[in-house]
C-alpha cells in the first residue's frame, strides 16, 4: 500500500519518460490544485484565511487511497490460490488416490467459512481508512509534511538562483554581480490572491447589480463626452428623451440603496421596473434611425427581455395549474400574533432549504391593492421530494402583512393565490460536522427548513452533521408553540437532544 497504494502521484514537472507520461497516476501539482478546487467549493467553511475545512482532508484521502481495495483483493486471490495449491499437494501426497476427491470436497466446504472470516478481516483492515477521518495531528505526518515543504522550497530557491545568475554560473559556483532589488524580487514569497487557492470563501457577485453599476458608469462617460463634444439643446425630442433615459437609469441605481429597498420593497420593485422600461424607451427615441448598430443592440435587448418574460410567465402558469388544473389556494391562519399561511398547490413543487417564493393572494374585498401586489416569503416547510403544500411563517408589521393578520381572524375559506419560484440558493449544510444556527424572533423562519433538512439527513445517514446548535433569541416562549415552531416533533425523535429555556435579561429571552 505504501509503494503502490496512491491513486495520484504529484510531480512538479512531467519527466520525459514516456511510460510516466502515459500513466494516469502521475499528475502535475498545478493540475491537481485545479481538481481540488471543486471539492473546496462544495465544502468551504467559515475558516480564517490560510486554513481549510478539515473535512476536505477526508475527501482527498479517500480519493487517494482508492487503489487499496484493489490491492487487498489481489492479496486475497493470491492467498486463496496459494492455499488451494498447498492443500491439493498435501492431500494428493498423503491420501489414497480414490479418496482424494472426497477429501478435497470436504475441505472446500470448510474453506467457505474461512473465506468469510478472511473477507471480514480485510474489511476490518480497510474500514478505518476508507470511512474514517485521517489523523492529521500525528507527529510523523507533520514531520513528513514539513520535510516535503522544505524540499519544495529548496527547489524553488534553486530555480530562482539559476534564473538570476545563470545555470552555468550556478553549477560551477562562479562569483557574479547581483542587484539587490532583483534578488529580493526573486526570493520574496508572493501572496496568493486567488480566493480558491487561498482557501477562503468564494465571492459571488450579483450579475444584475454588476451590469447596473457598469451601465451607470458608461452612461456618465457618455454624458461627459457628449457635453464636451457639441452643444446639447434639450428642446429637441431626441435630446429630451435622452435626458429622461439618463435620469431613469440614474434613479434606478439610486433607489437600490438598502434604506429604500428593504423598507419599501414593493414600491422599490415596481419603480425599478418602471424606470427600466422608461429608460429603454428613451434610448430608443434618442438613437437616430440612420444608426443601425445601436438600434440592433436595443432590439436584441428587448427581444431577450420579452422572450425571458414569456418563458417565465409560461413556467409560472404551468406551476400554478392554469393548463387543466385548479389554481392554488392559500389558507391564512394566525396564532399568538403570528401569521401562518399554507399554500395548497395544484402541481407538486420541490423547494430546497433556504429558498423563497413570490406570493400573490386575491382578496380585493379586504385589500384592493392585493390584485397588483406580490410579496416574497421564505418557505419554512421542507421535504426531500416535491410536495403539494408550502408553509409560510410571517411576522405582521404594516401594510400587507397587517391585513393578513386581520383577515386570518375573520375569513375561513381559502383565498385564490398564485406564486412564482422557488427562488434563491440553498447552502449545503450537510457537508459540515458541526452547525451553529443563530436567529432572533421571526428570523427562525429562515432557519427552520435547514434544521429539518439536517435532522432528516442525520436520521437517514445522508449528512455528515453530528452536532447542530440552534440559538434562538426571543422575548417570550409563545413562539415555541407547535403552530409557530412546527419542527418541535422532529426534535423529539430518537437521536436528537434539545434544551429549551428562557431568561429575562434586558427584556429578552434566550432559547437554545
Amino acid at each position: 500500500m505504501r509503494v503502490h497504494g496512491q491513486n495520484r502521484v504529484l510531480l512538479d514537472e512531467m519527466p520525459e519518460d514516456e511510460e510516466i507520461g502515459v500513466c494516469s497516476r502521475y499528475i502535475l501539482r498545478s493540475d491537481y490544485i485545479e481538481e481540488v478546487k471543486n471539492p473546496m467549493k462544495k465544502s468551504h467553511g467559515r475558516e480564517l484565511s490560510g486554513t481549510s475545512n478539515p473535512m476536505i482532508i477526508s475527501e482527498l484521502f479517500k480519493e487517494q487511497c482508492k487503489p487499496w481495495q484493489g490491492l487487498v483483493d489481489k492479496v486475497r486471490e493470491q492467498v486463496l490460490h496459494a492455499t488451494d495449491e498447498v492443500t491439493n499437494a498435501i492431500v494428493t501426497h498423503v491420501a489414497a488416490e480414490d479418496t482424494v476427491p472426497g477429501i478435497l470436497s470436504i475441505l472446500r466446504n470448510a474453506r467457505t467459512n474461512s473465506i468469510r472470516d478472511l473477507d471480514a478481516k480485510f474489511e476490518t483492515l480497510l474500514e478505518p481508512h476508507l470511512n474514517g477521518h485521517p489523523v492529521t495531528y500525528d507527529h510523523y505526518m507533520t514531520d513528513n509534511v514539513q520535510k516535503a515543504q522544505e524540499r519544495r522550497r529548496t527547489q524553488e530557491l534553486e530555480k530562482a538562483f539559476r534564473d538570476l545568475v545563470g545555470a552555468e554560473n550556478f553549477k560551477k559556483g562562479k562569483k557574479v554581480a547581483l542587484y539587490p532589488h532583483d534578488m529580493f524580487t526573486k526570493l520574496k514569497r508572493r501572496t496568493e490572491v486567488g480566493m480558491q487557492l487561498y482557501q477562503t470563501k468564494p465571492l459571488w457577485v450579483s450579475l444584475h447589480g454588476s451590469v447596473g453599476v457598469v451601465t451607470a458608469l458608461l452612461l456618465t462617460f457618455h454624458i461627459i463626452a457628449a457635453a464636451l463634444h457639441a452643444p446639447f439643446p434639450v428642446k429637441i425630442a431626441e435630446n429630451k428623451w435622452a435626458v429622461v433615459a439618463a435620469a431613469s437609469l440614474g434613479g434606478s441605481v439610486l433607489i437600490c440603496a438598502p434604506a429604500i429597498k428593504l423598507r419599501w420593497y414593493e414600491v422599490f420593485l415596481r419603480l425599478h421596473q418602471s424606470l427600466a422600461i422608461l429608460s429603454v424607451y428613451g434610448i430608443w427615441v434618442h438613437v437616430p434611425p440612420r444608426r443601425l448598430l445601436p438600434l440592433i443592440h436595443l432590439y436584441m435587448l428587448a427581444g431577450i427581455v420579452v422572450l425571458s418574460m414569456i418563458a417565465l410567465g409560461l413556467l409560472v402558469l404551468y406551476r400554478n395549474g392554469t393548463f387543466g388544473y385548479s389554481h392554488p389556494r392559500a389558507d391564512i391562519l394566525s396564532s399568538r400574533g403570528a401569521v401562518f399561511i399554507r399554500v395548497n398547490l395544484s402541481r407538486p413543487v420541490h423547494v430546497k432549504a433556504g429558498q423563497y417564493i413570490n406570493l400573490w393572494i386575491c382578496m380585493p374585498s379586504q385589500r384592493f391593492r392585493s390584485l397588483f401586489e406580490s410579496h416574497p416569503f421564505v418557505v419554512v416547510s421542507w421535504s426531500d421530494r416535491a410536495v403539494y403544500e408550502l408553509d409560510l411563517l410571517i411576522e405582521p408589521r404594516s401594510g400587507f402583512t397587517r391585513d393578513l393578520l386581520r383577515v386570518s381572524k375573520t375569513k375561513v375559506e381559502p383565498y385564490r393565490a398564485l406564486f412564482s419560484g422557488p427562488h434563491g440558493n440553498s447552502i449545503p449544510l450537510g457537508n459540515y460536522e458541526v452547525v451553529l444556527m443563530i436567529a432572533s424572533g421571526y428570523g427562525i423562519a429562515a432557519q427552520l427548513p435547514y434544521l429539518k433538512q439536517l435532522i432528516h439527513g442525520y436520521n437517514s445517514r445522508k449528512a455528515r452533521s453530528r452536532r447542530v446548535h440552534l440559538v434562538w433569541e426571543l422575548k417570550t416562549l409563545g413562539m415555541t408553540s407547535p403552530s409557530i415552531f412546527p419542527c418541535g416533533s422532529d426534535l423529539r425523535r430518537p437521536g436528537c437532544r434539545n434544551r429549551m429555556g428562557a431568561g429575562q435579561r434586558a427584556g429578552r429571552g434566550h432559547v437554545r
